[in-house]
């Protein structure tokens, strides 16, 4: 039997391969009202059933946008584009395949107003010249999720399976913390990202061609994520909690503190994320008058603790001098099993 398993493995091109959730993709364009394509608009993809955002992307040059692998479900589009008011699609389905949008045009508002009033409010996407901002802070992102899972929300970024972060389709990308390079690669990288609470960032900035102040290493890409720092004296903390269930269960919490006087600021916070994850696949083959039904299953388990601790000395208007201590425990396990029947078509 283990001949027969070797064998059929030289004729993999007649492979059949299904999965245990299906995916698919979903890909639209947007015009004005003239018909010209509308670049660089901000698209974010939604949940049907509670509106989470699950991806961002923008608009290219000709207006079209598409979001790749997506979990069969319901959802809706938002479009932002600067100077033209917010554009949402009506609810669709996603079946696996490819899902095309009809074509969005969006109108310019014809009100007629008797009096302006101007909020300041930061758009959840950022187009600037050198990078995308994808502004987390007030957002509904910034709640029960960490770090690594709002990159896969992020334009441009695949979280892979085993948790490798891509950019643009490219690997080696180079992830910084508050402009800071991380040390960290692979499965401790993943670890101590998802020990980083949602609520403790400000923004992620996506940077595709780095300039020659980033490490060369970043080639690939730069991925900044800054946290918040608070503004005002006086003396803070506030305490988060997430907890999510699905097939599995994550729960993660932080608590941070913070005492700012003119001369100086006091600062520190500490972490936890505990969680598991499962991935699941089934290949069904027929080669050479063989059936071999696979089926694989794999479970991540992690859990880790960061802390953070430093002071700040404001020696003048344009100069600080600081001091930090940060760092962070983790462990991460993968089970996984794999099981393939063999025997005759129609056996």
């Amino acid at each position: 039997m283990k001949n027969l398993f070797t064998l059929t493995l030289l004729f993999c091109s007649f492979t059949i391969f299904s999965f245990a959730q299906s995916s698919g993709n979903i890909s639209g364009s947007i015009l004005d009202s003239e018909e010209n394509p509308i670049g660089y608009a901000s698209v974010v993809l939604y949940t049907a059933a509670d509106s989470i955002i699950v991806k961002l992307e923008l608009s290219d040059d000709d207006g079209k946008f598409e979001f790749i692998n997506i979990p069969e479900s319901k959802y809706w589009i938002d479009i932002n584009y600067v100077g033209l008011p917010n554009q949402q699609t009506e609810v669709f389905e996603l079946k696996g395949g490819n899902f095309v949008i009809p074509v969005i045009r969006i109108q310019p508002s014809t009100n007629e107003l008797q009096e302006v009033t101007i909020t300041a409010l930061r758009p959840i996407l950022e187009v600037k010249p050198d990078k995308l901002v994808f502004n987390v802070e007030n957002s509904i992102n910034a709640t029960g999720s960490n770090a690594l899972e709002l990159l896969r929300k992020a334009p441009g970024v695949v979280v892979d399976n085993n948790e490798n972060i891509n950019l643009l389709g490219k690997s080696g990308v180079m992830i910084y913390i508050d402009g800071k390079q991380s040390p960290l690669h692979g499965d401790q990288l993943a670890a101590y990202l998802k020990t980083i609470q949602s609520t403790e960032i400000d923004n992620i900035e996506i940077i595709t061609n780095p300039s020659a102040k980033y490490d060369a290493e970043g080639s690939a890409g730069i991925i900044n994520i800054k946290l918040k720092k608070d503004k005002g004296l006086g003396a803070n903390a506030s305490v988060n909690f997430g907890y999510s269930k699905g097939d599995y269960a994550q729960f993660n919490g932080s608590i941070t503190s913070n005492y700012k006087a003119k001369k100086y600021n006091l600062f520190g916070n500490y972490g936890y994320n505990d969680g598991e994850s499962g991935n699941y696949m089934n290949l069904y083959r027929e080669q050479n008058g063989l059936v071999l039904d696979s089926k694989n299953n794999k479970i991540n388990e992690w859990n880790g603790h960061n802390f953070k601790a430093g002071a700040d000395f404001y020696l003048d208007k344009n100069s600080t001098f600081g001091i930090m201590v940060d760092g962070n425990l983790a462990s991460n396990n993968r089970i996984g099993n794999s099981r393939t029947e063999i025997s005759m078509i129609g056996g």
